[in-house]
């Protein structure tokens, strides 16, 4: 208790500090720009495709490259008075953006999100729009015209929810068709394929990655994250990001995913409650965590279970050689 009242006498508030309810809004907005640019992590760059050069044409595919999810949900989010879209990063960063995609996709998200619910709990789980299913003719058209492809795949997570596996760890459907699609096309054109992770939580990568020539994960980048993208995807920032957890190649993998989650308890109250469940909560339950002290990448390293991305892993533009000492 001494400590906790030190500390409060040596608080600005307790000193009486002139204070400002106007905070430095532009000079935040560069530090959360900083921030976010310097956690991307760079998971696969085959044959240099990325830095893009300069100037380039980008057919932009996937939801969130034009909506993008800048926070998660409960504590894993905060108010921001804006959020800049990967495609307009882009366009900020003097790309090309493909304009006949852009235009179907903000008609598609526009129609989307008016079926939305209007109010939402600040624990309640982001509403996911499906997948807009790609039309033959535009991708082709964007393979023809374009520089180079870019596909946004995004998740939400954060408190207030467990996440789930199918259409969620995993690739749904629709995104996995969207993959191929563009994949194949570009690829026709002797063009590369750049698959941007807008997530909260690691994905099954492992059976489509090799699609892609680059692989950059952006996790849930804050309110200046299509600008941070952009300079890290135009190489005015390096990617330098490191994984701080691992990427398994399947779901079978994770030492606790025979276990979760758990199994509930019909007829049980909550503890210190009367009733068998609430909004906060949840229902009852028991869980068993059977990894004992294995758990993350210790439980990799030691029983030799080889995952898709190692915790710590991460890529740079720069190439390092070590020479003789």
């Amino acid at each position: 208790m001494a400590r906790v009242l030190e500390l409060v006498l040596k608080s600005p508030t307790f000193k009486k500090a002139p204070y400002t309810s106007q905070p430095a809004l532009k000079a935040d907005a560069a530090v959360a720009r900083q921030a976010a640019a310097k956690s991307l992590v760079l998971l696969r760059n085959e044959g240099k495709t990325l830095p893009l050069a300069a100037g380039q044409k980008v057919a932009l595919f996937g939801n969130t490259s034009y909506s993008l999810i800048a926070g998660g949900t409960g504590s894993g989010d905060v108010n921001r008075a804006y959020t800049v879209s990967l495609a307009q990063g882009l366009a900020a960063a003097g790309f090309a953006v493909d304009a006949p995609l852009g235009r179907a996709y903000a008609e598609y998200l526009q129609a989307e999100k008016a079926k939305l619910p209007k109010n939402r709990g600040l624990l309640d789980a982001a509403p996911v729009i499906a997948e807009m299913p790609a039309d033959a003719g535009a991708v082709q058209q964007a393979a023809q015209t374009a520089d180079v492809a870019l596909l946004t795949i995004g998740r939400s997570a954060g408190e207030g929810g467990d996440r789930k596996v199918a259409y969620d760890f995993n690739l749904t459907a629709a995104e996995q068709a969207l993959l191929r699609q563009v994949a194949t096309a570009f690829h026709a054109q002797g063009k590369k394929l750049v698959v941007v992770l807008n997530i909260g939580g690691v994905v099954e990568v492992a059976s489509w990655r090799a699609q892609a020539d680059a692989l950059l994960l952006a996790w849930q980048p804050g309110q200046e994250g299509g600008h941070a993208l952009a300079d890290v995807l135009g190489g005015r920032v390096g990617p330098s990001g490191k994984l701080a957890t691992t990427f398994p190649v399947a779901y079978q993998d994770v030492p606790y995913g025979g276990d979760f989650p758990g199994k509930t308890l019909p007829g049980k109250t909550l503890p210190g409650s009367t009733t068998p469940a609430n909004a906060l909560m949840g229902q009852p339950s028991e869980n068993t965590y059977a990894e004992g002290i294995y758990v993350g990448y210790r439980y990799y390293n030691t029983f030799k279970v080889k995952p898709a991305y190692a915790f710590g892993y991460g890529l740079a533009y720069t190439t390092f050689a070590y020479g003789k000492l």
